[in-house]
């Protein structure tokens, strides 16, 4: 955040390194640029609700990934090789790409509900 956007003795203690979330001593503010469109949002520090560390993922590969569990119970069932290593290959590969997209999501919301969420590094 440049000095310029700074509130009356606002002082800044830290940034991210792209200076998406800045934390002063009054505020956290998220700052980003999509498509040439700015999005800020800021939350006063004495207004923060709460503070959160999870994890974002795709259920729907996890599902699929149940689903090739199925067909391939279904596979050994009926003594059929083929349906039962295609299963197991696309079980694999959904799970594998369902553990490397996982990513962990900070979130600080405000009493009011608003919310930042951002990225962190892996």
């Amino acid at each position: 955040m440049e000095t310029k956007y700074l509130l009356k003795s606002e002082q800044i203690i830290t940034q991210s390194d792209q200076n998406i979330i800045t934390l002063s001593n009054l505020r956290v503010r998220y700052s980003a640029k999509a498509l040439g469109q700015a999005h800020i949002v800021s939350i006063m520090l004495k207004k923060v609700g709460s503070i959160e560390l999870k994890y974002k993922n795709n259920l729907l590969l996890l599902l699929l990934a149940v689903i090739g569990a199925l067909v391939a119970l279904y596979g050994f069932s009926e003594n059929d090789t083929e349906i039962l290593l295609a299963s197991l290959i696309g079980m694999v590969i959904c799970i594998y790409f369902y553990i490397k997209n996982r990513k962990h999501v900070i979130s600080i919301a405000s009493e009011s509900g608003k919310e930042i969420l951002f990225h962190t590094k892996e």
